[in-house]
């Protein structure tokens, strides 16, 4: 399901099994290749902007090339309980410059 921030229900997929050849990259990578109207490639805008998860890293430069600003924050090793606080201070600068992208381009 394709949810944007304020809650509008862009797209409603089915079917993408949970069989290990599907993950996170190669579902979004196959919504981006459909030719039609509805297509995820067709909504999506040069300067828009995504959060995502590590689950995407694989479709990065896909999403990228349609000048699509990505941003992905850091994230813990299994044996930390918090980020460190470089770590914390660079995740707040990315997000800030996302947005000041963002906020440029509208």
């Amino acid at each position: 399901m394709l949810v944007c921030p304020d809650g509008y229900i862009y797209n409603a997929e089915c079917c993408f099994f949970a069989n290990g050849d599907n993950n996170d990259a190669k579902i979004f990578e196959a919504l981006l290749s459909k030719n039609n109207e509805d297509s995820l490639s067709s909504f999506l805008k040069s300067g828009d902007a995504m959060l995502l998860d590590k689950g995407f890293r694989d479709v990065l430069p896909r999403i990228e090339s349609l000048g699509v600003h990505t941003f992905m924050p850091q994230f813990m090793s299994k044996d930390q309980k918090q980020l460190t606080t470089d770590l914390m201070f660079l995740a707040k600068l990315q997000w800030e410059d996302l947005l000041w992208k963002q906020s440029m381009e509208d």
